[in-house]
């Protein structure tokens, strides 16, 4: 055994194998000490380097697999002679040929990684669909004040909307990257809670009648400096929208991400001249999202900004989303919805590539019942800007009201890509799931809303939702009891407890509550739930023997449905109320039929809620109402395969 060993060691230093490695060795130490500094010079991506080291390092069992197999001479490769008695006598494998190996190995291994750099992009440049995946951090205002804090914000908001509107990058959401304003996590880590690759962050300095820029786009996964400039220019709306421009153009060519012609023309436009006007509007999209007296702060600076600069599109298209949160977050009626429509038509009037302008537009469709116009406008929002997270919800919730669930729920998988700390699209995603009776994925989503905003206000009444649907009644009406006493003032909260007290059979107290909602709530305050909360309130004064008093509630409430305001939630939401109006009254056939017009309208995503609810159970032993809920469940089933194929149309063109 021994002399097997000694025999081996004497081969391998008669081949002058381990001389190779140590040549090798010390070849490529040197050549990867030269390339790091080479390649730092040039500001070549470090991944570049790594992938060379490597090659170099895979090149080193392949020199001493040759050196022992082949001898390199002066008459090319020959195979390596037999053993002799003196191993360390000369041959053809003698020092030249030790020295050639060495070089070949590495100069292999440059050659390879040269062609890497040649035919590859950089690390930066793997996203997902081929896009690249960048987040822009929120800019800091290094002047201080809060006109220019406005306007730094504003800065970092269209330097955002300007590169979304760049196909070949996935730019992550401002609502997912506020959160690390001010922030001290480091880059890597916030790479990989936005699933982004590179990172664009900068500052926004304003001294008398200059404004500095400066901007560095980093790879997230490295900290490697990809890019970086400052710009210094006197200070103007045309100078800082020029600045924005260019950055992105830069940004694009650094990440090697393909600029269209179209997308060159619409990030290169002007929307003012006007530095007032321009001022304005940042002051008001400071305030729109506060309290009902910001926005009406807000308001009022549009119509300023519009004053000043009667073609500034965007202006328009602000003032229609604050008419629109007037109504959706301040109660106003719905007949602001014609104010919405008419001024985010007069911003695309203006502007007809505006994605802001198209995505209003569809919401105030969405809110006047007409789900075809409002798909068109969301589609056309999202393909100038692929990166809008908005749109993409808004067409994901409003397929979730037809009963489109799988389509609801791919819509709004694309909008958690660009928008991953938005708790939205993932709760919206959860009801999608739980419309397909995919319980474990909603329950998913629910806990991930859990970990990135544990307090978000609407995060109970999802868990409710899932808790009333897989039968857990009790569970739902502690999680439900708990959430108003926390919040005694949620109108929701207490809605749900209602509901929850009502599937318990706990007819007083489903009484009670349904009773003080009845007396608090608007007439049209809830939407479709107004609806919910009287025929509750019927079903349990009918269970007291309340017989009169229910039937003019359910009287009242049937009149109330067939004049409710058009929206694309009465879509489903109005037959399914008739449908519980007629069960309770007793009218079988025609609760029947108000379900199957629910179903052709809205397919099957609410089949379990449906078969449980304690307000139909007058029709529950009805053969057809059996034979409803089973064509509901294959609907369901069918959307749910297509979902898990991967096989969804969305048509966006």
């Amino acid at each position: 055994m021994a002399s097997k060993l000694l025999q081996f060691l004497a081969e391998l230093k008669r081949r002058k194998v381990t001389r190779v490695a140590v040549a090798y060795a010390l070849v490529g130490i040197g050549v990867i000490e030269g390339a790091q500094l080479i390649f730092e010079a040039l500001e070549l991506p470090h991944t570049a380097w790594q992938v060379l080291t490597i090659l170099i390092l895979l090149g080193f069992p392949v020199a001493l697999v040759l050196a022992w197999a082949v001898d390199l001479t002066p008459d090319g490769f020959q195979r390596a002679s037999a053993p002799v008695e003196e191993a360390g006598g000369p041959g053809p494998g003698g020092g030249t040929s030790l020295a050639r190996w060495a070089l070949a190995g590495v100069t292999a291994a440059v050659v390879g990684g040269g062609l890497f750099l040649l035919f590859s992009r950089p690390s930066a440049d793997l996203g997902a669909e081929g896009r690249v995946p960048l987040a822009v951090l929120p800019f800091t205002n290094l002047s201080g004040g809060e006109e220019e804090e406005a306007l730094t914000n504003g800065i970092h908001d269209d330097i955002l909307t300007q590169l979304s509107k760049i196909h070949a990058l996935r730019v992550t959401s401002r609502t997912s990257v506020m959160e690390y304003r001010g922030t001290e996590v480091n880059l890597r880590r916030i790479g990989e809670e936005l699933g982004v690759d590179a990172i664009l962050e900068g500052g926004v300095q304003k001294a008398g009648d200059r404004i500095r820029i400066n901007a560095q786009l980093i790879d997230a996964r490295t900290d490697e400096h990809l890019w970086g400039e400052t710009y210094d220019r006197p200070y103007s709306v045309a100078n800082v929208f020029a600045i924005q421009s260019d950055l992105a153009r830069e940004i694009t060519s650094a990440l090697h991400a393909a600029l269209l012609p179209e997308e060159e023309e619409r990030i290169g436009a002007l929307p003012t001249r006007d530095t007032v006007a321009y001022g304005l509007l940042q002051r008001g999209r400071e305030l729109e999202e506060g309290s009902a007296v910001e926005l009406e702060t807000a308001i009022e600076l549009f119509r300023q900004a519009i004053r000043v600069d009667s073609l500034f599109a965007t202006a328009y298209a602000e003032l229609a989303f604050a008419f629109y949160r007037k109504v959706a977050y301040h109660g106003a009626p719905l007949e602001w919805a014609d104010s919405v429509l008419l001024m985010a038509r007069r911003a695309l009037a203006l502007d007809p590539d505006l994605p802001l302008g198209h995505n209003v537009l569809g919401i105030s469709h969405s809110v006047l019942g007409r789900p075809e116009a409002a798909k068109e406008a969301y589609l056309q929002a999202v393909r100038l800007n692929p990166s809008y997270a908005s749109p993409l919800n808004n067409l994901g919730f409003d397929a979730l009201n037809l009963g489109q669930c799988d389509q609801a729920y791919t819509w709004l998988t694309r909008a958690h890509e660009v928008s991953p700390r938005d708790p939205w699209p993932m709760l919206n995603l959860a009801d999608a799931a739980m419309c397909m009776d995919m319980d474990e994925d909603a329950v998913r989503w629910l806990e991930t809303v859990e970990e990135v905003d544990p307090s978000f206000f609407a995060l109970p009444g999802y868990w409710v939702g899932l808790e009333l649907k897989e039968g857990r009644w009790d569970d739902a009406r502690r999680r439900a009891t708990a959430w108003v006493q926390d919040e005694p003032d949620d109108l929701f909260a207490r809605e749900l407890s209602a509901v929850t007290a009502m599937f318990s059979g706990e007819v007083e107290a489903a009484a009670t509550e349904f009773e003080s909602l009845y007396r608090d709530v608007p007439e049209w305050g809830l939407g479709p739930i107004t609806a919910d909360i009287r025929t509750g309130l019927a079903w349990a004064l009918l269970k007291m023997g309340e017989e009169d008093r229910a039937r003019e509630l359910l009287a009242e409430t049937r009149q109330w449905l067939e004049d409710a305001p058009a929206g694309i939630d009465a879509e489903i939401g109005t037959p399914y109320g008739l449908a519980v109006v007629s069960a309770l009254a007793g009218n079988r056939d025609d609760a029947l039929s108000w379900l199957r017009d629910g179903f052709e309208k809205g397919g099957g995503g609410g089949h379990r809620d449906i078969a449980m609810d304690p307000r139909l159970e007058n029709i529950s032993d009805d053969p057809r109402f059996t034979a409803l809920m089973e064509r509901m469940k294959a609907d369901v089933d069918s959307m749910r395969a297509r979902v898990e194929r991967g096989e969804v149309e969305l048509g966006i063109g």
